[in-house]
């Protein structure tokens, strides 16, 4: 059975103003792919109503550490009251969304992802005892780079959105 393990608990990120969706949805996908992870599109909810647009993206990338485990970056962005303005600067007119920005970021290990120390009862008695003892320092190493990589996307979304604020 696959252990889950949360090293990186729901850091959040809340903003109101101006935001380009688009150009945020890159920033995402670029993130992910620059740190190898495996990125499926993510999936998509919008509900538009009187005030604007609700739109919600939950992304699972995953990259694999080792035979043994891989990384999940679960990332969760939810945009609320979502409308298009023009705004002008510098002569040009730019065409941004409005509305508020509510992110939740969190960092998860996955071990024995292909079950293959499930299988029989040896087996599970020495992943018991090589994930106690021999795989420990090992096991550090992968949470600090997940624990960085999560770090660093919130960093990187609070920068993004910070740039948009006039």
């Amino acid at each position: 059975m696959v252990e889950t393990k949360w090293f990186v608990f729901p850091m959040s990120l809340k903003y109101e103003g101006l935001f380009d969706a688009k150009e945020l949805y890159r920033m995402l996908n670029h993130f992910f792919r620059q740190k190898g992870f495996q990125s499926s599109n993510p999936s998509v909810r919008e509900t538009v109503h009187k005030d604007g647009k609700d739109i919600v993206y939950k992304w699972e990338p995953r990259r694999k550490s080792s035979d043994y485990s891989h990384h999940i970056i679960r990332t969760e962005i939810s945009m609320h009251d979502v409308k298009e303005v023009r705004v002008k600067k510098d002569g040009n007119v730019l065409h941004l969304n409005s509305g508020r920005i509510e992110a939740k970021i969190e960092g998860i290990l996955e071990t024995d992802y292909e079950n293959l120390w499930e299988t029989q009862a040896f087996y599970q008695f020495m992943k018991t005892i090589m994930g106690k003892w021999l795989f420990k320092p090992a096991d550090r190493e992968k949470v600090e780079a997940l624990k960085s990589d999560a770090k660093e996307l919130h960093a990187q979304l609070q920068a993004f959105l910070n740039f948009y604020k006039y």
